[in-house]
């Protein structure tokens, strides 16, 4: 609750800051989404050139056929499913947190270099 309490502030505090430098909320909206499809875009350039996803990726892969071929009942299998699923929402979480961290020390940056 705190993260999402500090996220608001820092969302707030930036779309002031660039409404003040903006003509009016239709710019302020094309900033917006311009940004969040060039994050889009950077991640995926990113996951694409990355050997330790890679690697990753095809590991998951061979590990999923794996408990597939376990002599397990239906039941444990879901477990099992439930369980990778739990751990991939988690790391997805984990990433997205990591990448508002991120977001959050480069746009205090930006703000301190402007307002300074």
């Amino acid at each position: 609750m705190v993260l999402t309490d500090e996220v608001s502030q820092i969302n707030k505090i930036m779309e002031e800051f660039l409404l003040s430098m903006t003509k009016n909320k239709l710019d302020l909206e094309m900033i917006y989404d311009k940004a969040y499809a060039l994050m889009d875009v950077n991640i995926s350039k990113k996951m694409e050139t990355d050997r330790i996803y890679h690697y990753d990726e095809q590991s998951v892969h061979e590990l999923e056929a794996k408990c597939e071929a376990l002599p397990l009942t239906n039941q444990y299998k879901w477990i099992l499913q439930d369980y990778y699923a739990c751990m991939h929402s988690k790391m997805a979480r984990v990433m997205e947190l990591a990448y508002l961290a991120g977001i959050e020390v480069a746009l205090s940056m930006i703000i301190e270099e402007w307002v300074v």
